[in-house]
């Protein structure tokens, strides 16, 4: 359980990484996320603090909050996607199927918010909930697989709040359209499709006879 806790606290940084580094080969920009703020601290600070030293002090602080705080408000959403909803599909339906299922019903949950107030896509709004619900299904197939592999729902609700918390520096490194960059757009999918695989096949040497 220890493992998983961690693991779930580590996939949002590694999407995050990956992320970054397709970006690159895509073209996109990349900055220091603190890059925007900085000029408007008061000298004292920048004097004790390089950026390269903020945004370490950031990643820091977004670990803390996402498994503290981030993580008790994830844990009403992962009873209900990844715990009851999870364990009834899966009676029926093979992981894969099952993970499409919650994705798509995970997106549709936050549809109106993205319709009516721009959640997440202010300015591509029905476009973006196709690219939600893609983002939902990889992220709950690598939720569902913690959530297996722990036996509890809280290595998955670590996850939902790391990703919480992850967003805004995710948003700002890679400063482009929301529909293309991260943690919601079109290099969310890639970056988190390629931390997919391995957890797939993690789930596959470690699961029991009984879940599969």
């Amino acid at each position: 359980f220890p493992q998983l806790f961690l693991l779930g606290a580590s996939i949002p940084y590694l999407i995050y990484i990956v992320g970054i580094a397709y970006g690159y080969l895509i073209g996109f920009p990349v900055m220091n996320p603190v890059e925007k703020i900085y000029p408007a601290l008061p000298e004292e600070v920048k004097h004790l603090l390089s950026p390269s030293t903020l945004l370490a002090l950031s990643l820091i602080s977004a670990f803390i909050s996402g498994i503290s705080l981030n993580t008790l408000l994830a844990i009403g959403e992962e009873i209900g996607w990844r715990g009851l909803m999870l364990d009834e599909l899966r009676k029926r339906f093979s992981l894969p199927i099952t993970s499409i299922i919650i994705g798509i019903a995970w997106s549709l949950w936050h549809a109106p918010l993205i319709i009516l107030f721009g959640y997440n896509y202010p300015l591509n709004r029905l476009l973006g909930i196709f690219i939600y619900t893609a983002i939902c299904i990889i992220w709950t197939y690598i939720l569902s697989i913690l959530r297996i592999l722990g036996g509890s729902i809280i290595p998955a609700a670590v996850m939902h709040g790391m990703l919480n918390a992850m967003a805004a520096l995710m948003l700002s490194t890679i400063p482009v359209q929301r529909v293309l960059g991260m943690p919601v757009g079109l290099l969310s999918i890639i970056s988190s499709s390629t931390v997919l695989v391995p957890m797939i096949i993690l789930e596959r040497i470690f699961r029991s006879p009984r879940s599969k």
